[in-house]
């Protein structure tokens, strides 16, 4: 799932790129339907990371927990933020390399940016089990965090204005869904006999949404974003 995810990502990006070079085309509609749609491919990423790290280390964190992550994610992360950069300089030559490195590791300004929110979700998940925090006191906290960003970026305030491009970097804008996902991998024993029994729901809500987000669509929320 994780892999369909990443491939979803990488598609939607890949529209992205294909409308930049091509622009209104007959097949824009549709196209610019899908491209909403494949946004899922985010949040889904990150709740499969922290579902499978909540089912598989619920009392203890093995030794390896950083080192791996840090090998395997984050450093992955700054050599294609450095590609990019790179990239970026070859095209338009503005002599700015290493600031736009800089950016795209600290400021997440290139597609790799979700890197940052799931280490910081790491990061809570990490203290959770190390310091034993219970989950039925921080999961609704995460929740309350959650809705309390979203509404304090909606204000009119100069700061918050000024930021409103950083505000996906925020791991406590991702909140709800870690929330969600700690639940379902914590109790993931009880929650798939569930899942598998009444999986004609699933796919029932699935069609749903899909249809929700065309409704939306025609009536204008076009926005394309992964929250």
């Amino acid at each position: 799932m994780r892999v369909v995810a990443c491939l979803s990502v990488l598609l939607l990006h890949s529209t992205t790129f294909y409308n930049m070079e091509q622009g209104l085309t007959e097949n824009s509609v549709m196209i610019h339907y899908v491209r909403i749609l494949l946004c899922y491919a985010t949040p889904t990423f990150i709740m499969l990371s922290v579902i499978i790290l909540s089912a598989k280390y619920k009392d203890q964190l093995p030794g390896s927990f950083w080192p791996s992550r840090i090998q395997f994610i984050l450093l992955p992360f700054v050599f294609w933020a450095f590609i990019d950069a790179v990239v970026i300089e070859l095209q338009y030559r503005h002599g700015l390399l290493w600031r736009s490195f800089w950016n795209n590791v600290i400021y997440g300004e290139f597609v790799g940016w979700f890197v940052l929110v799931i280490f910081q979700l790491y990061l809570l998940f990490w203290m959770m089990v190390k310091w034993k925090w219970p989950s039925f006191v921080v999961l609704p906290i995460c929740i309350i965090i959650y809705f309390l960003q979203h509404r304090l970026f909606g204000t009119p305030y100069p700061f918050f204005q000024e930021n409103h491009m950083y505000e996906k970097l925020y791991g406590t804008g991702w909140y709800i869904y870690f929330a969600m996902a700690y639940f379902i991998g914590s109790n993931y024993e009880k929650i798939q006999p569930l899942l598998i029994k009444y999986r004609i729901f699933t796919l029932l809500f699935t069609a749903l949404s899909a249809l929700y987000i065309w409704y939306g669509y025609k009536f204008g929320m076009v926005e394309i974003h992964s929250r």
